[in-house]
């Protein structure tokens, strides 16, 4: 083929792809879009619809997350309801959790067997029914690798994750609590073992710090003004699992005051 031939030829569009590269192109923008900072705003669908055969190609992409405003609850859920390819796609969701859609949420949660990752909003005034509700709800979700649950108060997270813990789930996932958009407290499970990191405040429940020290791998407590949170129950535990009183292998290999 000569120069002029070539220059002749048309230039290769994005249509022009096979469908396979066409989903690689758009899972690296996908991958861009999580990695920067600040975070941008998640993609939405409208941003594959630039034509039909896009928008099916990537719609495993645009349907893996959703997240969901309060004046929009009642219509998203309807819609997980509703469409179970959206269901078969979805593996993180960002919900509130309100007072009068509790239950309707909490219908949804057997539905997402695929769930990964669930982001939960919690008012100051959510009622212990709607709470109690969706925390055994949780369950439920047995593929869950994270849970962000977010409240401007601490003791409305302190007493959901509680209520949780209470009704005994399969595999308990990396959980992050944030109030008012600031990360606080962090337990995870790593290659089998916890790693728990805490930062001190004055209403921090002490039942926080009663360890499985048997499956605790590394530990970190942050104080505030020279004070350490229930310094006693976290010492006399260390030194449970140090003599083997009640540990027979303890596997902490990092702690960090």
């Amino acid at each position: 083929m000569t120069a002029q031939q070539l220059l002749a030829k048309p230039a290769t569009s994005l249509l022009d792809l096979p469908d396979e590269i066409v989903l690689l192109v758009f899972e690296q923008v996908c991958q861009q879009s999580d990695k920067a900072i600040p975070a941008p705003a998640p993609l939405q669908s409208s941003g594959f619809s630039i034509n039909k055969r896009i928008f099916e190609i990537t719609r495993p992409l645009w349907s893996k997350r959703l997240s969901i405003q309060e004046s929009q609850l009642d219509v998203r859920l309807a819609g997980i309801h509703i469409h179970q390819k959206r269901r078969d796609l979805l593996r993180m969701l960002d919900v509130p959790v309100t007072n009068h859609l509790y239950n309707f949420l909490n219908s949804v949660f057997p539905r997402l067997p695929l769930l990964t990752h669930l982001t939960l909003q919690i008012p100051e005034n959510a009622t212990v029914l709607a709470t109690t509700t969706i925390a055994e709800g949780l369950t439920k979700l047995v593929k869950l690798e994270k849970l962000r649950l977010q409240s401007p108060r601490q003791l409305t997270l302190y007493d959901f994750f509680h209520r949780y813990l209470a009704h005994n789930p399969f595999k308990i996932p990396h959980v992050s609590f944030e109030i008012n958009g600031v990360p606080r407290i962090t337990q995870g499970l790593e290659e089998g073992f916890r790693c728990d990191s805490f930062r001190w405040t004055a209403d921090l429940p002490s039942s926080f710090f009663r360890f499985d020290w048997s499956s605790l791998r590394s530990l970190e407590l942050r104080g505030w003004s020279g004070y350490l949170p229930w310094a006693d129950s976290v010492l006399e535990g260390l030194r449970t699992a140090i003599t083997g009183t009640g540990v027979s292998s303890p596997s902490l290999s990092t702690i960090v005051l």
